[in-house]
């Protein structure tokens, strides 16, 4: 199968990027003013059930964290310990 030619592969991949980007955007913006149950990994880290990243304060001495989101910087929600 011949190679295509760098530029398309570089405009292509570039477009997936922006793709993939604007549907993190979209999936965090749906949890705002959310509440959910998070798997504390570290102080201040923690995932949701999909795998979203959190990032939260409050203290947390536990395994599972209530968390309330109020924003997200484009790669993790932000939150507070609920």
């Amino acid at each position: 199968m011949p190679q295509l030619d760098r530029a398309l592969i570089k405009e292509r991949a570039a477009r997936l990027r922006d793709a993939g980007a604007a549907a993190l955007t979209r999936h965090l913006g749906q949890w705002v003013g959310r509440e959910a149950d998070g798997l504390v990994e570290r102080d201040g880290f923690a995932r949701l059930p999909d795998f979203t990243a959190v990032r939260f304060e409050g203290a947390s001495g536990q395994a599972f964290q209530r968390l309330r989101f109020s924003a997200h910087d484009g790669a993790h929600l932000i939150g507070v310990a609920a």
